[in-house]
């Protein structure tokens, strides 16, 4: 039929240039030649160098630089020499002279437009997803569910890492250990003959960069290691359960391999 409708490609970022020489793989000087002719119409973000497909995959930023760019370089021709060990490239031309390039031969670069690279994505959207509960399974229904009773949509899980009230204190915090922050308690002996150390106790309060710090957290550190016995008990008793000796536990015999 005469009046056959030519089908049409969908234009995407994606252009394919096939049928490249073996040889042009490798070859710095070839390579350079495609990639600047094309990124002369927008920015490349890959070029692609398939070289057991025998084609070149160029992705551009936007599709519309790649249209460009297809409709002005398809059908050019790259003239070139098989060397060693790589071939000679002579130019990137729109004309197949070969009255002036008898010498040399010539490479028709055909443009096809490839499958749609998406650059920007969410990364949400690559990950497996928290499945969405609609009925909550930890409470169960009563057993005869009166008229009008539905079952209450269940909490999502905490997504974040930290719950975001302890986020929003720790930057509402911003605390450094200040001489107005930092209060140590005197130490106070216990026993009059023999001074004990008694435990050190230090308050932080996040009171900085906040107008009411009396509404904000305050962290207690006390240290009652090897000293509440000896506040309990008593010097002398704290030395007597240190002297006492270590309970031996006598092994059980084996009994005789043999009757």
């Amino acid at each position: 039929m005469s009046n056959q409708n030519k089908t049409e490609s969908i234009a995407t970022n994606t252009l394919l240039i096939p049928d490249i020489p073996p040889c042009f793989y490798g070859c710095d000087d070839a390579m350079l030649l495609i990639h600047d002719a094309f990124a002369a119409f927008g920015p490349l973000f890959k070029f692609v160098q398939m070289k057991g497909f025998r084609r070149l995959m160029l992705i551009f930023q936007e599709t519309a630089h790649a249209m460009k760019a297809k409709k002005a370089l398809d059908r050019h021709y790259i003239i070139w020499k098989e060397r060693q060990p790589f071939p000679e490239i002579i130019t990137f031309t729109k004309e197949k002279d070969e009255d002036k390039w008898k010498d040399y031969e010539f490479l028709e670069i055909r443009v096809y437009y490839g499958q749609h690279f998406a650059i920007h994505v969410d990364p949400a959207l690559n990950s497996l997803q928290v499945p969405q509960f609609e009925r909550n399974l930890l409470i169960s229904p009563p057993g005869l569910p009166f008229d009008g009773w539905e079952q209450i949509a269940e909490d999502p899980p905490n997504q974040a890492v930290l719950g975001s009230d302890l986020m929003a204190a720790a930057v509402i915090s911003d605390y450094e250990l200040d001489d107005d922050e930092l209060h140590l308690e005197p130490k106070t002996p216990v026993i009059k003959k023999k001074p004990v150390k008694t435990p050190s106790k230090f308050t932080i309060v996040c009171s900085k960069g906040s107008e009411q710090p009396e509404h904000l957290p305050s962290i207690t550190v006390q240290d009652w290691d090897g000293h509440i016995r000896v506040e309990l008990d008593g010097e002398v008793e704290d030395a007597k359960r240190k002297k006492t000796a270590p309970v031996h536990f006598v092994p059980t015999a084996m009994p005789p391999s043999r009757s």
